[in-house]
Parts: C-alpha cells; sequence; structure tokens
C-alpha cells in the first residue's frame, strides 16, 4: 500500500504543489472548482481504495503553487494539467474528475485528447448554457476583491486564528469544509481566485467553441448534480447525455461542494468507473 507524496514540480511558467499516491490505475486525476485548493478533495480520496493511483494538485496561483501567467483560462490550466502529467511520467488513459468550473478542464481534456481518457466524473459542473446574472456575478467580484485586500494585511488570517484558539468555536472551526475555507484566506490564494474568476467568461467562451458539434468520448461518465442547486439539474442532464455512456446522479441533501456534503456518493461514483475500468 503506497503512501501519499507531497512536492512541488516545476513547470516552463510555474511550479505546481502536488499530491500523489502511486498505485494501481487508471490514475484518478481531480480537477477542484474555481478559486478551490486540491485539498478539497481530500474527504473524497479517503474514501478510494488504498491501492488506487491517485493525483490532487493546485493549480497555479492557488494552494501553495506559484502564480501563472495569465489569462487563467481553462485552455492554459489544461495546457500545465498535461505538462504536469508528462512531467510526473503518469501514463494515460486517466479518470478525470473535475468539480464546478473545474470541469470544464476535465470536459476540454476529454474533448482534445479522447484516447487518454478512461472515464470521467462531473461533480455538480459548471454548464456554459448556464443564465447569466451580471448582478451577482458583479457583487461576487467586487467581494473578492475586497477580501483579498483585506487578507493581505493579515487581518483574515489572524482572524481565523483567534476563532479557532477560542473554545466556544473551537467546535465550528473544524472539520473538512473549515479547513478548506482557512487554506483559502491565504492573500496569494486570493490573488489567484481572482485570476480565475477574472478569466471566467474567457473560459465560458473556449469551452463553447471546443464543445461545438461534438460529443464527449465512449466512456463512463456520471454527472453529479447537487440536490439544493436546481437551476442545474437540466443542463446535467444534457451534458450527461452528450456522451454516449452519461448518467447522471443525484446527490441527496447536497449543496455545491458535493466532495464535502457527499464524498461517500462522489467515491462510489469513481469506484464504479474504476471496477468497469473504463468498458462499455
Amino acid at each position: 500500500m503506497a503512501e501519499w507524496r507531497e512536492r512541488r514540480i516545476p513547470l516552463r511558467d510555474t511550479t505546481l504543489a502536488v499530491r500523489e499516491r502511486p498505485g494501481h490505475g487508471p490514475v484518478v486525476v481531480f480537477e477542484a472548482g474555481l478559486g478551490l485548493p486540491g485539498s478539497s478533495w481530500q474527504p473524497v480520496c479517503d474514501r478510494l481504495p488504498r491501492d488506487q493511483a491517485v493525483l490532487c494538485y493546485d493549480r497555479a496561483g492557488l494552494g501553495t503553487s506559484d502564480p501563472g501567467p495569465a489569462p487563467r483560462t481553462a485552455t492554459r490550466q489544461l495546457a500545465e494539467l498535461r505538462e504536469l502529467l508528462a512531467a510526473l511520467e503518469l501514463a494515460p488513459p486517466y479518470l478525470l474528475v473535475g468539480h464546478s468550473a473545474g470541469a470544464f478542464v476535465v470536459r476540454m481534456f476529454a474533448l482534445a485528447h479522447p484516447a487518454e481518457v478512461a472515464g470521467m466524473v462531473l461533480v455538480d459542473p459548471a454548464h456554459e448554457d448556464e443564465r447569466a446574472t451580471p448582478w451577482v456575478d458583479t457583487s461576487v467580484s467586487v467581494a473578492l476583491k475586497v477580501t483579498a485586500a483585506v487578507a493581505g494585511t493579515g487581518a483574515l488570517a489572524a482572524g481565523w486564528r483567534a476563532a479557532r484558539s477560542a473554545p466556544v468555536l473551537r467546535r465550528a472551526t473544524r472539520g473538512d469544509r473549515a479547513d478548506l475555507f482557512g487554506a483559502a484566506l491565504s492573500p496569494g490564494h486570493l490573488r489567484g481566485t481572482l485570476a480565475e474568476d477574472r478569466a471566467y467568461a474567457a473560459t465560458v467562451a473556449e469551452m463553447r467553441r471546443a464543445a461545438h458539434g461534438r460529443t464527449l468520448p465512449d466512456v463512463p461518465l456520471r454527472v453529479i448534480s447537487a440536490e439544493k442547486t436546481t437551476g442545474l439539474r437540466k443542463l446535467h442532464r444534457a451534458l450527461a447525455a452528450t456522451g454516449p455512456q452519461g448518467v447522471q446522479v443525484i446527490a441527496p441533501g447536497s449543496g455545491h461542494l458535493v466532495m464535502l456534503d457527499a464524498p461517500e456518493l462522489v467515491a462510489a461514483q469513481i469506484g464504479e468507473l474504476i471496477r468497469r475500468g473504463g468498458t462499455p
């Protein structure tokens, strides 16, 4: 049974923080949502077979990875992922797992390199046809800018440390969700989140072009929809239908962070695809 390894992998334009576990293939490659570190997948990883090959990483600018060149679109992120896989000498095919906007990277990978994909699990994925809400998008962007500015002063991190040390708040500031929140408070990570947010519209346009008139490869596909994000349910159903082996799965009681709300369900879907070995 292999142990987890953490290391930093230099690429042409950045250096990425990686957490990997050698094991049997296909390698499960996790792609986090917009502004989320690779550690967001840890609850799912903990529930996978302990001899399964797994790769989690922080995209450039997030977690403990170095910043990368702008714009931080899915096309650039896909190029960096493929460079990372080559640097780690991880051979295809891969079982690709993507959450939210990370699903754009997974889908673009599958469309561009179908022979390298053993299967896909898309976890409450963002969709290029999702109805835009400009005032909400603008508010989120402004909130991110303000939060990043405050984080630069050290006030956020200091407040979080104080909250975790206070007996009355200790229970509320423990667990997977709290750990993820704490990791996302660093000034560097917030700057990386802002960079991804600025590039989101361009990423959506890239996804539309990549998907136009094309279907996903003929490999097992699971599209997991959070029960509480009902606005995307129909788009997820249509997305599952773009793959010959696509199936939509509802995560009961889950919000958008399905990997934290229902890690057992996500791991079970990945496990099913592993057992199938990518065969029809």
